[in-house]
């Protein structure tokens, strides 16, 4: 999956060539960040490095999680945990944002020695 360079960019430092790499692999990156470059910001922001991939409906989704987690782990050589998450957005009216899905699944990788750090 190529990366154009004003996307790559955008993307925190500390976080960048991973999320390269795993386009790379043909994962479908949706938000990254470092844990780092955002602090000082007053930007809502994730306190470890992490990435939220966009899974593949027509594979199984433990077997992505792992997937994920192992290319995040052998490209950092850090421990990475990956998760399955349903996102439900919803308007402050109470209204679905995404009136066309019920929810929305994702999967989310974290730095874990990082999370354990916290």
């Amino acid at each position: 999956m190529d990366t154009p360079a004003e996307i790559v960019a955008e993307l925190d430092p500390g976080i960048r060539d991973l999320v390269v790499h795993l386009r790379g692999l043909g994962f479908d990156t949706m938000d990254s960040g470092d844990g780092v470059s955002k602090a000082e910001s007053g930007y809502l922001y994730t306190p470890f490095p992490h990435v939220i991939v966009q899974p593949d409906p027509n594979a199984p989704l433990i077997m992505q999680a792992r997937a994920l987690a192992q290319a995040c782990a052998a490209f950092t050589g850090r421990t990475w945990m990956a998760e399955v998450q349903a996102a439900v957005i919803t308007a402050p009216d109470g209204t679905s944002a995404a009136p066309d899905q019920e929810f929305d699944l994702l999967l989310f990788a974290g730095d874990y020695e990082s999370m354990m750090a916290e």
